[in-house]
């Protein structure tokens, strides 16, 4: 191998090594903090101090929002109609069945889309080692 492979080499190896741990005890700590939460709820402490000085402080907040589709029929009903705005969407599917349909030439909206490159990477173990 030249030099830049193994170089390479080791860094995949050491990144597969490094990600192993950090998922392992991400997941150590994500039981922890729900353990430690369902345990002051239980004994209804909203903040504690262990022996040594480290605080914990539970909180419980609420966040609020509106079940959108519920909404708009109640504001239909009270007449508010006022309140609900239209707003325009492609339907993908008839855009599809009329490039299939050639009701357009589809090469006219080709410079409508947009493509992402998303660059990903996955280290796995070799089955068997």
């Amino acid at each position: 191998m030249e030099d830049k492979e193994l170089v390479l080499d080791e860094m995949i190896k050491n990144f597969y090594t490094d990600k192993q741990e950090a998922d392992h005890f991400k997941k150590m700590a994500d039981d922890f903090n729900a353990a430690i939460k369902t345990l002051m709820a239980e004994l209804d402490k909203e903040e504690f101090v262990t022996s040594n000085g480290l605080i914990a402080k539970r909180s419980v907040q609420k966040r609020e929002s509106f079940n959108e589709g519920k909404l708009i029929e109640r504001l239909k009903e009270l007449g508010a109609i006022g309140a609900i705005k239209t707003v325009e969407v492609v339907d993908y599917d008839k855009l599809e069945d009329a490039i299939y349909n050639e009701e357009f030439d589809a090469t006219k909206i080709a410079d409508c889309k947009q493509i992402k490159e998303v660059v990903t990477l996955k280290v796995t173990q070799k089955k068997g080692e």
